[in-house]
């Protein structure tokens, strides 16, 4: 052991790991490659040489563990342990066989552009998945993207990783100089930020050069805040204009105009390999670039007020198609992809709140991931001057409560085919460690093939930091479970017993709790018991009336176990098989639709 920590031989043993090299040494620690006998598995050992409570490297360290203790991602380097020897801190980490993109750049590899592209996509993939749990990468570069054995690449070192909100890196300018973005200069860094790094990592891959070289670091960020990066086509004539444009916004020194989400840069670079590996034309392919600050499109647009039609982006409004308190959707069409969409707008009064905004951005965020025929789909999202917005499918069907107050009766067979189907959305969004925490019939659209879930704005991550202080309430209280009334921690269940409310309404035309004020229906869901649904419905299967007892429970532990098992008991209480679902929504549809005509 040395002075100022630990000086550990091959062979030395640390905890159950035996010390095979040293791979890297820095000011605050070391990193060995290790391997744990019992297994015959090789890990990566980093060890923080400080015990200093004070000391910033062994605050990233711990913020670092907890950090990839909550990340589960297949191209973000695994997290095996955390522990002490000799009371230092180290992390044992998930060792990549394979060269860094820097290493192989260095040792002369060229790689196709194909290639080059199928890995940003991957990247992208992983600082989406991070940014939807509110993490910053904060050091994006070649040398942090090892190549697995499976050919896969993987993002390693989230040393630097946190929260735009971090106190423990507030302030200060940190990451790899050459890949800082303009505000990372000034002390600031957001999501964006990474998309930077992201765009300076794509551009040496494709040229074999650091966009700004220079040595001087004032000079540096001189040149980062002011001037161009050096020029692709220049140094690469092969590279195709769709992904010159690509690193064009991703560069952008002004934050409205870079990319403003993953996603966003993952589509692009999507599109850009897709037309690549199709053979199409250089004209076919332009045509399909993302639209960045220089195109006319954009320099042409005026933010319009509610109702009156006009140009937002790429986008031109038609009508509004609703409005709420947070925000308006329009319908649109996309002049791009030559579709009609619906194009969500935060209102901007609202945009000057962090919790709208979280909110905002997190609904945009999960709805990207959540590709599901009983969810509404997401065609884009992110931030355009001084809106927020969402770029939906458009759905054109009636919502549940447009069919109840025509006066439509579900038959059994049909509310439970509804329901089911809102379950499987459910399932998906569950699966994502999400709840959606506003089901009701006003979320919930129909259309001739499917049942659609909508409107995620109050979901909530499961184990993400609190947007609300414990006791808010957030849903509608017809619809909420008795926990969720109480403000109370809400989880799958609380899902459940929406659901079961609405399977409740469309057989009976009522809910299970009726009260005279919003205060005294909140006091009878949490203290009394649902109102039988047999005092309303007398030819119900007993099988239903048992699914909707147990649905409706008080306690959370009284419901089902799953949402996967409520759907298959649901359908099994009035023997419907999945095979059953299409044919019975399609002519449930039909008839609803010619009621309406």
């Amino acid at each position: 052991m040395s002075g100022n920590g630990l000086d550990l031989k091959p062979g030395d043993k640390i905890g159950k790991y035996e010390i095979l090299r040293v791979l890297a040494k820095g000011g605050g620690g070391v990193v060995y490659l290790a391997e744990q006998k019992t297994i015959k598995r090789k890990v990566v050992i980093k060890l923080i040489t400080t015990k200093d409570e004070g000391s910033l490297a062994l605050a990233l360290a711990r913020q670092e563990a907890e950090i990839l203790a909550s990340v589960d991602h297949p191209y973000i380097v695994d997290l095996y342990d955390v522990d002490e020897y000799a009371g230092y801190l180290y992390e044992v980490l998930e060792y990549v066989d394979g060269k860094s993109l820097s290493e192989m750049i260095e040792s002369g590899d060229e790689l196709s552009v194909t290639v080059v592209l199928k890995l940003m996509i991957s990247i992208a993939d992983a600082l989406d998945y991070l940014h939807g749990l509110g993490i910053i990468h904060g050091d994006v570069k070649p040398a942090n993207i090892v190549m697995s054995s499976g050919g896969n690449p993987l993002l390693v070192d989230l040393g630097l990783s946190g929260s735009s909100e971090d106190d423990l890196l507030h302030g200060r300018i940190m990451g790899t100089r050459s890949y800082r973005p303009p505000e990372a200069w000034r002390g600031e860094r957001e999501e964006r930020s990474d998309l930077w790094a992201l765009g300076m990592t794509l551009h040496y891959l494709l040229t074999g050069r650091v966009a700004f070289k220079v040595t001087d670091e004032e000079e540096l960020a001189k040149l980062i805040a002011s001037e161009a990066p050096l020029d692709i086509s220049d140094l690469r004539k092969s590279v195709p204009e769709p992904v010159v444009r690509i690193v064009e916004r991703c560069l952008q020194k002004d934050l409205d105009r870079r990319y403003q989400s993953a996603v966003e840069v993952r589509r692009d670079l999507e599109s850009a390999l897709a037309y690549l590996e199709s053979g199409q034309s250089k004209t076919a392919a332009m045509a399909m670039a993302p639209l960045w600050a220089g195109s006319t499109i954009l320099l042409n647009v005026e933010y319009k007020e509610p109702g009156i039609p006009g140009q937002y982006r790429e986008y031109k409004i038609k009508e509004v198609l609703g409005q709420g308190g947070f925000a308006i959707v329009y319908r649109a069409e996309d002049v791009i992809g030559h579709r009609q969409v619906a194009l969500k707008i935060l209102r901007r009064e609202r945009a000057d709140s962090e919790k709208t905004l979280v909110r905002f951005r997190r609904e945009a965020s999960l709805l990207a991931r959540l590709d599901h025929p009983n969810i509404v789909r997401v065609h884009n999202f992110g931030r355009y001057v001084a809106d927020f917005f969402i770029v939906m499918e458009v759905l054109a069907g009636p919502t549940i409560r447009d069919a109840l107050d025509c006066g439509f009766e579900f038959k059994i067979e049909d509310a439970v085919v509804v329901v089911a189907q809102v379950l499987d959305g459910l399932e998906r969004i569950h699966a994502e460690g999400v709840i959606h925490r506003d089901v009701k019939p006003e979320n919930i659209k129909l259309q001739p093939e499917r049942a659609v879930v909508m409107d995620l704005g109050l979901a909530h991550i499961s184990g993400s930091a609190q947007l609300t202080m414990s006791g808010d309430i957030f849903g509608t209280p017809r619809y909420m479970a008795p926990e969720q009334a109480c403000g109370q921690k809400v989880t799958f269940h609380s899902d459940l017993y929406a659901a079961g409310v609405v399977l409740y309404e469309l057989l009976t035309g009522e809910i299970p709790h009726k009260a005279d004020s919003p205060v005294s229906l909140i006091f009878k869901i949490v203290l009394e018991d649902p109102d039988p649904i047999t005092e309303f419905r007398s030819d119900l299967p007993s099988s239903l009336v048992a699914f909707l007892s147990r649905v409706l429970a008080r306690e959370p532990t009284g419901r089902f176990s799953s949402t996967q098992l409520a759907r298959e008991e649901l359908l099994a209480s009035v023997g419907l098989r999945n095979n059953d679902v299409a044919t019975i929504h399609r002519r449930m549809f039909d008839e609803l639709q010619q009621m309406l005509l």
